[in-house]
C-alpha cells in the first residue's frame, strides 16, 4: 500500500454546509432548539440567506441579501418567553419608507419594520410563515414556506442493506455535527458474518464495499470501528489496516457535483492514506465522527488504558444502537 503526496488536499469546511434543505427531518426536529428550526425553514423557503446569529441569546439574526443586500439587515426571531415574535432590522430609511408604502398590514418600529400589531407565535410553522408573509410584504416579492423533505419509504420485503442509503447521508452528518451522535450498526457485522466474512470487531460506525485504497487496482470494502480502520482485501477476513492512534489529522477532497470523494488519512510525519470513493459521498460521514465526536473522545483518554464509555456520554456524545438503517430512517420521519 503506497502513500501519497500532501500536496492538493485541503479541509472541508462544514461549517458552510451546516444546512442542505433535505436535513429538516422530524428526527432532527427532535434535537434541535427553537432557533435551529427556525433556521433551516427560512433557509428552505429563501436560500440565500445567511446566518447571522443563532442560539446565542433570544435573538435569531439572517441577513437575506434578496430582500437588502445592505450589511446590517436582516430578519430577526425573538424566541424569549415560549413564544414568537419577528422583524426586519432595518437602518435604511428609504427601504423603511418604501416597505410602508406597499403594504398598511406592516408597521415601524426604532429600528425597522414589523407585522403590524406585532403578534407574537406559538409554532414554528406559524413563525415561519409570518416571517416569509413580512418579507414578501416589505420587498414586493413571494416567499412560500417549504414543508420539510420526507424521507422516502422502506419496503420491509427488501433486503437488508450493509450501506446506508445515499439521499440519508447529509442528514446523518447535520446530526453527528449538531449533536454529537455516533450511531453503531451491529447488524452489518451480523449481515458479513452471514456471508461467510471473519470479523473480529465489536461495533461498527461505517461499512462500504466499494472503496479504493490508495493506488489499490481494484476496490475494497471498509469496515470503521472504535479500533480503526479495517478492510478484508477482497478476502473472507477483516483485518486493522489503520488505527486511531496512528491518525494526526484528517482532511478531504470532494467534488463539486458530489460525484465522489476522497479522504487523507494523515501520520504526524506528513504521510498519509488515501481513501477513494465513486459515485457516492458517504465517506463524509467518517469525516463528520472523527471532527465532531470520535477526536474528541480520543483526545479525553488518550492517557487512559482504555475508553470508558459511560464517560464518553458525559462528553455529550449521543451513543445509539440501531438493529437496521430503516430504524434510523424511521427515527428521522415519525
Amino acid at each position: 500500500m503506497e502513500w501519497e503526496s500532501r500536496e492538493g488536499w485541503w479541509v472541508f469546511n462544514t461549517s458552510d454546509v451546516a444546512f442542505y434543505p433535505q436535513l429538516f427531518t422530524n428526527f432532527a426536529k427532535k434535537f434541535m432548539s427553537i432557533q435551529q428550526e427556525l433556521v433551516v425553514m427560512v433557509s428552505k423557503s429563501i436560500p440565500d440567506a445567511i446566518i447571522k446569529k443563532v442560539d446565542k441569546d433570544n435573538f435569531l439574526d439572517i441577513h437575506l441579501p434578496s430582500v437588502n443586500p445592505k450589511k446590517g439587515t436582516h430578519l430577526f426571531f425573538n424566541t424569549s418567553r415560549n413564544e414568537i415574535k419577528l422583524g426586519y432590522y432595518c437602518r435604511d430609511l428609504d427601504f423603511v419608507e418604501q416597505a410602508l408604502k406597499r403594504s398598511d398590514e406592516v408597521e415601524e418600529y426604532s429600528q425597522g419594520v414589523r407585522l403590524k400589531g406585532n403578534p407574537s407565535f406559538n409554532s414554528i410553522d406559524a413563525a415561519t410563515d409570518a416571517a416569509l408573509n413580512l418579507l414578501g410584504l416589505i420587498s414586493n416579492q413571494n416567499f412560500q414556506l417549504n414543508s420539510p423533505s420526507e424521507i422516502e419509504e422502506v419496503d420491509s420485503e427488501s433486503p437488508i442493506s450493509l450501506e446506508v442509503k445515499e439521499d440519508f447521508v447529509d442528514v446523518l452528518n447535520f446530526m453527528i455535527k449538531e449533536y454529537k451522535l455516533l450511531p453503531s450498526y451491529s447488524f452489518v457485522l451480523k449481515g458479513l458474518r452471514e456471508k461467510g466474512y471473519q470479523v473480529d470487531c465489536k461495533s461498527c460506525w461505517f461499512y462500504s464495499d466499494n472503496i479504493w485504497w490508495a493506488e489499490n487496482s481494484e476496490p475494497w470494502d471498509l469496515l470503521v470501528t472504535h479500533d480503526g480502520f479495517y478492510s478484508s482485501r477482497n478476502d473472507k477476513e477483516f483485518n486493522l489496516l489503520f488505527d486511531w492512534d496512528s491518525l494526526a489529522e484528517m482532511k478531504i477532497k470532494m467534488g463539486e457535483d458530489k460525484s465522489g470523494v476522497m479522504l487523507g488519512l494523515f501520520q504526524e510525519d506528513g504521510q498519509f492514506l488515501s481513501l477513494k470513493q465513486q459515485g457516492s459521498i458517504s465517506l463524509t460521514i467518517i469525516y463528520y465522527l472523527y471532527n465532531y465526536v470520535v477526536r474528541q473522545i480520543i483526545d479525553e483518554f488518550k492517557d487512559e488504558p482504555m475508553i470508558i464509555w459511560s464517560k464518553v456520554e458525559e462528553l455529550g456524545v449521543l451513543l445509539r444502537g440501531f438493529d437496521s438503517y430503516e430504524e434510523l430512517y424511521e427515527l428521522a420521519s415519525n
